[in-house]
């Protein structure tokens, strides 16, 4: 007789959560005032898996099986999480959407990708109510929070009277999440992350940050993000308490930090930027902060080593091509303390790679480039995705016989640390937010005035980069930069949305009359100086 032993899978972490700290805190989330560290609701980790056992079940009843899929449209909270946890123990893909998208951005997300159900904070209801003629798949939608017009996150669990235990029914290679990241095309790709990538990007976060049971994590990143949904789950899989906050507040989080309260945390260095840049924040005491996970972004120099200052505790800076593939390198305490002490290269690397990562510096034809010259970094782990949802195409050219291609160039010194030299796309990353210029110029190419247009990053402090664009206008047309805003603003999430816009009579151009962007970058930096 064959002997089957089923995989711990992802869902099944918060019943074992729960059978191994019932009455420790598994979720915290503030009350009326965000900053009021003394102020807040908590879960237990044996509350929550009771409630999501009891979502889960109301699920089925109402006919919300596996294979089915839902969307979340919200801001973070512990309901969000609760739904994400039920849809891992029933075997629904969850498509967890960043609220800051428009109308037309959602339609074409949920067209592409029909949903069963969607979760929603009250404040969206209006939204989908706006859109739902076009997306005839929704049969059920239901409200985080409590009076809205339609059934509540509450109303289920407490009409569900089932609280058998539920075995995760996603494992493996089957798909737990479509994450819709922005493509080099007008159309968003959806990442498809199986259970075997989520489970084994938490795995790696819990072995390289060395984390151990007990303390309080909190995220910068909102659980749409790969980072705030798999720092929430290392958390719950080590028995760690998680801050939940709505949205970041670099003076919420700071109160958190400074009053000991947050043990351990990840950040982007926007965050990092904006929590110092507070009245007091240099100055304040941090003894019990342990550590600090950033990356997401690039991170001046000086920026790092004020950090180093404030905060004084164990700092990691992880890179990788996160929606598609975890985290890939990591720069450690060590080095960074090496970096102090007179290792100035190291402020700029982004390390090594991770255990578990096999990786390459390759040219365009997969060919490993010679020591110390820049390649593409290529790399194959148990973390990479499954695919581009309805996207072969592009799922061959980025997955080559097993090999991710992260499209980041880099380097790689005598000592196996890596440095980023540039990104091999045009991907434009605004405080670690991803951003494809080719969306955004589709958009302002409709404007009838505009006859070329090209959308560029430009380094910036607080956000590394910000968006700009470069036109041209037809001959005789006009067309102010606030008018072109508009028009962004009106189709585009707030972050697309270019700050600075410059005009010209002409733009770099090669022999095939491609606009030449490194050559348009430089041209909008010097007429920005200038």
């Amino acid at each position: 007789m064959e002997i089957v032993f089923p995989q711990l899978a992802v869902g099944d972490w918060i019943s074992m959560a729960a059978r191994k700290w019932p009455n420790s805190e598994c979720f915290i989330s503030p009350n009326d005032d965000l900053s009021d560290v003394s102020n807040f609701r908590s879960r237990t980790f044996h509350e929550t898996n009771r409630r999501v056992t009891k979502l889960a079940h109301a699920l089925d009843s109402l006919g919300i099986k596996k294979g089915h899929r839902i969307a979340i449209l919200a801001v973070d909270s512990i309901e969000h999480m609760e739904v994400i946890l039920a849809c891992a123990k029933l075997g629904v893909t969850y498509c967890d959407l960043n609220y800051r998208l428009r109308d037309a951005e959602l339609t074409n997300i949920l067209t592409r990708n029909p949903v069963e159900a969607i979760f929603l904070d009250a404040r969206y209801l209006e939204v989908i109510n706006r859109i739902n003629e076009e997306i005839p798949s929704i049969n059920h939608i239901f409200s985080l929070e409590e009076g809205a017009s339609c059934v509540s996150i509450n109303e289920l669990i407490l009409n569900e009277s089932n609280e058998t235990e539920i075995s995760a029914k996603i494992r493996g290679e089957e798909i737990l999440s479509i994450m819709f990241t922005s493509g080099t095309t007008s159309v968003p790709k959806g990442v498809l992350q199986s259970e075997r990538m989520i489970r084994n990007i938490v795995y790696s976060f819990n072995r390289e940050i060395r984390i151990q049971p007990g303390g309080r994590q909190y995220s910068g990143a909102s659980l749409f993000h790969i980072s705030g949904i798999c720092s929430v789950l290392h958390a719950l899989l080590a028995g760690r308490t998680s801050l939940i906050l709505p949205q970041f507040d670099a003076g919420v989080v700071q109160s958190w930090l400074a009053n000991g309260r947050i043990t351990s945390c990840t950040l982007i260095p926007t965050m990092i930027s904006a929590i110092l840049e507070l009245p007091g924040a240099v100055d304040a005491s941090y003894q019990d902060l342990e550590s600090v996970l950033y990356g997401g972004s690039s991170m001046s120099p000086a920026l790092l080593r004020k950090m180093m200052n404030v905060f004084d505790c164990d700092l990691y800076n992880g890179l990788g091509a996160g929606t598609e593939a975890g985290i890939q390198t990591m720069l450690y305490p060590e080095h960074h303390r090496a970096a102090l002490n007179g290792r100035d290269d190291l402020y700029s690397s982004i390390g090594k790679p991770i255990m578990g990562v096999d990786l390459r510096l390759c040219d365009e034809d997969m060919n490993d480039v010679q020591p110390g010259e820049i390649g593409e970094i290529v790399t194959r782990s148990e973390t990479i995705m499954s695919g581009y949802l309805g996207q072969p195409e592009l799922t061959a050219r980025s997955i080559v016989d097993g090999w991710f291609r992260a499209g980041d160039m880099a380097r790689q010194d005598v000592d196996g640390f890596l440095y980023l030299a540039t990104r091999k796309s045009d991907m434009i990353i605004r405080g670690g937010e991803n951003i494809y210029p080719v969306e955004i110029e589709s958009t302002i190419a409709e404007h009838p005035s505009v006859l070329e247009v090209a959308v560029i990053g430009i380094p910036e402090e607080h956000w590394g980069e910000i968006v700009g664009a470069a036109i041209v206008l037809r001959k005789g047309s006009t067309v102010t930069k606030v008018e072109i805003q508009d028009l962004c603003r009106s189709r585009l999430a707030s972050y697309k949305v270019p700050e600075q816009i410059l005009f010209f009579d002409d733009l770099p151009k090669n022999s095939t009359r491609k606009l030449i962007k490194s050559q348009i970058s430089e041209l909008v930096i010097s007429a920005l100086k200038g």
